[in-house]
Formats: structure tokens, C-alpha cells, sequence
């Protein structure tokens, strides 16, 4: 090597090819921080209530074995996962949500048959909240 960074026998290409390394190292750092940024920014910006001194109520749904309006699933986790997107695409406020054996199960199996189970939702105590989570079910 020489003390330009060159080799005299690959020639003047590996001064080229190092040249656009650091060019593309510089880049990502951008692109890296620009990431950051953005992620920072959509943490932020999660649509949670401005009020601080706010009063939760906890409602509930029955779960049924596949009536609910989310997609069935084969366990509690997965339930739970669906029930919040579910809520998120009505753009309901969760602060919690949970699943709870309250009840024996229905003796049936069809689809509107209870499993026993209730879905929990822990939300701000707000008429014009509740009243949009009556509308999808809960109670």
C-alpha cells in the first residue's frame, strides 16, 4: 500500500472502490438517523388522551367461539392481538386488555356459543367513549 491509500499493482480502481465505501458509509449514517428520528416521532404521536386526571373504567365482551367481529384465534395471546386491532381500527382508547375464565362454557359449540371467557378492556370512563365501545360489543 501506499501512503495515498492506492496499491500499484490493482491500480488507480482501488482508490475508486474505497472512495464510494466511505461515500455509502456517510449515507447510512443519514439514512440511520433519519430512521431514528421517524421512529421517535411515531412514538410520540400514539393517539392517547391529552388529560392527565382522567377516571378508567374497565368494560367487558363475552367471547364467543367465532362470532366476534376480530378474527378467531387459537389462543389467548393471539385473541388479544386481534381483539387490539380490532379497537384500533375504530380508534378506541385501551390503556389494558385482558382475557379472564369467569364463567363455564356454553354446552354448545357452534359459533355464538360462549367460550367462558371474557375480554377485558380498561379505558377512560368517558359517556361518549363508552357509548362507541357499546356499539362493538362490550358492556
Amino acid at each position: 500500500m501506499w501512503t495515498d491509500g492506492s496499491d500499484p499493482e490493482k491500480g488507480p480502481a482501488t482508490m475508486q472502490r474505497t472512495a464510494g465505501i466511505k461515500g455509502q458509509t456517510g449515507m447510512m449514517r443519514i439514512l440511520f438517523t433519519v430512521l431514528m428520528i421517524e421512529m421517535v416521532m411515531a412514538a410520540c404521536s400514539k393517539n392517547t388522551p391529552s388529560f392527565s386526571n382522567a377516571r378508567y373504567i374497565t368494560i367487558s365482551h363475552h367471547q364467543t367461539y367465532c362470532a366476534d367481529p376480530w378474527p378467531a384465534a387459537l389462543n389467548d395471546s393471539l385473541t388479544l392481538i386481534n381483539v387490539a386491532h380490532y379497537l384500533d381500527s375504530l380508534n378506541l382508547y385501551r390503556a389494558s386488555l385482558y382475557i379472564k375464565l369467569d364463567a363455564e362454557k356454553d354446552a354448545c359449540s357452534s359459533c355464538s356459543c360462549k367460550t367462558g371467557k371474557d375480554i377485558y378492556v380498561v379505558t377512560i370512563d368517558s359517556t361518549a367513549l363508552l357509548d362507541r365501545y357499546l356499539q362493538a360489543g362490550f358492556n
